[in-house]
C-alpha cells in the first residue's frame, strides 16, 4: 500500500471474541495496515460484536454510532455474533461499510484489498446449521495470556441462548493442529521473553554504567566536600583573627578616646575655674563701680552741682539713714 493505513480494534462479548481480534489485528498488520496509537485517527474501524442479549445489541448499535460521529471519514467493518444473527440491522447503522460473518472474519483483510482494487463482492452469511468450517485462532493481543481457541459453536440449542444461532454446531480443530499453535505461540512468546531479556540486560548494563558514573561523581563530590571544609575551616580562622584585630583595634582606638575626653574634661574644669574668677572679679569691678559712683556723687552733691534729675538718680542707688541726713544735709 502506498498510503500509511491505521485501524482501531474493539472487542464485545467472550474471551473468544478476544482471541479472534487479535488474530484480525495480527492479519492486517501483517498486510501493512498499522494498529492506531493514541491521539491519531484511524481508517479502519474493526468492530467484534456479540449478541448474547438484547442489551449487548443495543450496546454494539451505540457504540457504532458513537464511533461513526467521532471519525465519520473511518470506514467500520463489523463482525461477530451480532453481525451474523442481524447482518441488514447492522449494515443499516451509520458508518458501516462492510458486515461479515463469523465464518469471515478473519477474511476481512482480505475484503478491504479487493475494495480497493475495484472488486465489489460482498461477504457471504452462512447459516448457523451450515457452518462446519473450524478457523483456529491462537493470540494475546496486548494482554500477557495468549488464548488458544480449541472449539467453537455448540451442539445444545438452548431456548435461552443464541451461540448455536451465531457460531453454528460444534467443531474443533484436529490435535496436531491446535498443538503446532500452541507451539508457534509458545516460540513467539519465547522470542518476546528474550527480547524482553536483551533489553533488559541491556538496561541493566546502562543502570551499571550509570551507577559507575554516580559513584565517580561521588568520590569527586566527597573531594569537593572535604575541600570544601578546609576552605571553610580556614575562612572561619581568618575571621577569628579578623575579629581579635578588630577588638584590639577598638580598645586601642577607645584607650586614645579615653585620654582625649579627659584632657577636654581637664581644659573645661579649667575653664570654669577661669569663669568663676572672671565672674568674682566682675563682681568686685561692679562693686567698686557703683562704690566710685557713690563717692563722686556725694563730691557733686557737696559742690551744689546736682539738678533735679541727678537728685533722682542719687535716691535710687544712695540708701540707708546716713545718705539721708547726708542729702538733707546739702538741701535737696
Amino acid at each position: 500500500m502506498s498510503h500509511n493505513y491505521k485501524a482501531l480494534y474493539h472487542t464485545f462479548g467472550c474471551k473468544l471474541n478476544f482471541a479472534e481480534t487479535a488474530s484480525v489485528e495480527r492479519l492486517f498488520t501483517g498486510r501493512g495496515i498499522a494498529t492506531v496509537a493514541k491521539g491519531e485517527v484511524p481508517d479502519f474501524i474493526v468492530i467484534n460484536s456479540c449478541s448474547v442479549t438484547a442489551e449487548a445489541d443495543r450496546k454494539c448499535r451505540s457504540f457504532i454510532r458513537s464511533l461513526n460521529r467521532r471519525y465519520p471519514h473511518a470506514s467500520i467493518l463489523v463482525t461477530g455474533c451480532y453481525a451474523q444473527l442481524k447482518p441488514e440491522e447492522v449494515a443499516a447503522l451509520p458508518g458501516v461499510g462492510l458486515v461479515a460473518g463469523v465464518n469471515s472474519k478473519l477474511r476481512l483483510i482480505d475484503y478491504i484489498y479487493d475494495r480497493m482494487d475495484g472488486d465489489t463482492i460482498e461477504p457471504g452469511f452462512t447459516a448457523a446449521a451450515d457452518l462446519r468450517e473450524f478457523m483456529p485462532s491462537c493470540s494475546r493481543g496486548d494482554r500477557t495470556r495468549y488464548f488458544l481457541k480449541v472449539q467453537d459453536g455448540c451442539d445444545y440449542w438452548c431456548t435461552y441462548c443464541t451461540i448455536p444461532k451465531a457460531r453454528g454446531r460444534s467443531r474443533s480443530g484436529t490435535i496436531a493442529d491446535i498443538v503446532a499453535e500452541a507451539r508457534q505461540a509458545a516460540e513467539a512468546r519465547l522470542n518476546v521473553l528474550n527480547q524482553e531479556r536483551a533489553g533488559l540486560e541491556q538496561a541493566l548494563e546502562t543502570a551499571r554504567n550509570h551507577w559507575n558514573e554516580c559513584r565517580n561523581a561521588l568520590a569527586g563530590t566527597e573531594a569537593s566536600i572535604v575541600e570544601l571544609t578546609r576552605l571553610l575551616e580556614a575562612s572561619e580562622e581568618v575571621d577569628a583573627e579578623a575579629e581579635t584585630l578588630r577588638q584590639t583595634g577598638l580598645s586601642q582606638r577607645r584607650q586614645e578616646l579615653e585620654a582625649e575626653l579627659q584632657k577636654i574634661h581637664s581644659r573645661l574644669a579649667a575653664n570654669e575655674t577661669a569663669l568663676r574668677n572672671i565672674q568674682a572679679r566682675s563682681k568686685q569691678l561692679s562693686a567698686l563701680d557703683k562704690e566710685y559712683t557713690w563717692k563722686k556723687t556725694l563730691a557733686d552733691t557737696a559742690c551744689g552741682r546736682l539738678n533735679g534729675r541727678e537728685k533722682i538718680t542719687l535716691e535710687t542707688y544712695v540708701q540707708g539713714a546716713f545718705f539721708d541726713r547726708i542729702i538733707r544735709r546739702a538741701n535737696l
